[in-house]
């Protein structure tokens, strides 16, 4: 039995050493292999979650390169932002896509949540420095230790498509042409009102939105809060929560430019929602 138990601590320790070495290597290897470099022409880096994925194309608007992607929470906008103007000095504007919404609590669920550490942690592991990964850690400990393994097979993505291609930043965001027409549906869900639970300020997604500032703020590069155009119906909803957060980005945040492009007046046809185009 002794020998038995003496085998097994072997071999859980030989596992556990192979997944150490497999997780170091390929995230070293993603971090220092892919090229985050960007044409000099392009100036302006778009970054956020989904509405800046599928709202600005960075193929007409030729300045720009947008490194956006769905459901991202500011702390992996602030991670993806500080590795880009590292890699690209000539930038000189970050546009950030931003609803008052998003600073709210329940969104800080995008950084701590079970599903959101399960599939955005393990890929943006390599932009992370160790501050990162035990701000995470601290937030869900569980959560991260569980599913910490799963950066081998993104960073082996990654890693493949980069010798293939040469590509490879494009496994953290690009711009995504909308196919879906979801708006009656969501017209249907749409609450009349918010809990005062969720009109609460967030703890997570503020802390990196004013470290975005504070990143943009130490590299002298301009920062633009931009609100994409929201269909009629969403525009009530979001009042509230203008009406809680505003005088906060004011404050904090002043030399930041907010764009109000919410209410730009858009044709039903034209969202795929009530918050995408």
């Amino acid at each position: 039995m002794k020998v038995f138990l003496k085998d097994l601590l072997r071999f859980i320790a030989f596992f556990l050493g192979v997944m150490l070495v497999l997780i170091v290597g390929t995230t070293f290897l993603a971090r220092n292999l892919i090229n985050f470099e960007i044409p000099a022409h392009k100036t302006i880096l778009i970054v956020g979650d989904s509405r800046p994925e599928s709202g600005l194309n960075d193929e007409i608007l030729e300045n720009t390169f947008n490194f956006s992607q769905s459901g991202t929470a500011y702390f992996y906008s602030y991670v993806k932002i500080r590795t880009m103007l590292e890699h690209n000095p000539h930038i000189d504007t970050i546009v950030l896509g931003f609803a008052y919404e998003d600073i709210a609590m329940p969104r800080d669920e995008w950084f701590r949540g079970p599903e959101t550490i399960k599939f955005k942690m393990p890929k943006y592991l390599p932009l992370f420095g160790l501050q990162d990964l035990a701000a995470l850690f601290q937030a869900n400990p569980s959560e991260v230790t569980k599913n910490i393994h799963r950066t081998i097979v993104y960073n082996s993505a990654a890693i493949l498509k980069f010798v293939i291609s040469g590509q490879g930043s494009d496994h953290w965001g690009g711009y995504q042409y909308l196919e879906r027409n979801k708006l009656e549906q969501a017209k249907d869900r749409l609450p009349s009102t918010i809990d005062e639970a969720d009109l609460q300020p967030s703890q997570y997604q503020q802390k990196y939105l004013l470290e975005i500032y504070h990143l943009a703020q130490s590299r002298d590069v301009d920062l633009i809060l931009l609100k994409t155009p929201i269909h009629e119906m969403k525009q009530a909803i979001e009042n509230i929560y203008i009406d809680r957060f505003y005088s906060l980005v004011e404050e904090k945040m002043p030399e930041a430019t907010i764009i109000d492009h919410s209410r730009v007046a858009i044709p039903d046809e034209g969202f795929g929602d009530l918050e995408h185009l």
